[in-house]
């Protein structure tokens, strides 16, 4: 998936955000605005096949970095949202490019 795709399923409300997201983000004094800001100016920065996963890259509107874990497996056309710090290893992924 492109980037361009995933704005475009954020556009449309194709998407949902993991409670762990939520959580995560809000103790990092990160919301669902934040992430979403991120996909819309940001990057794909790597890429997960084997769990049909990316990470995205961006700045919210604060100009705080944020990480986005993007989870498309899903047999529909929705994706999932995870909040990832950056710098950190992205959830379920590993140092090997999977």
């Amino acid at each position: 998936m492109e980037i361009d795709q995933i704005r475009r399923l954020i556009r449309r409300g194709r998407f949902a955000v993991v409670d762990h997201a939520i959580t995560e983000g809000l103790k990092d004094g990160i919301t669902v605005a934040d992430m979403l800001q991120a996909i819309r100016n940001g990057k794909i920065i790597e890429r997960y096949p084997k769990r049909s996963r990316c990470l995205v890259s961006g700045l919210s509107a604060s100009g705080l970095p944020v990480h986005v874990v993007i989870d498309f497996s899903a047999k529909s056309d929705h994706m999932r949202l995870a909040q990832s710090p950056p710098g950190a290893q992205a959830p379920g992924s590993s140092n090997e490019g999977d």
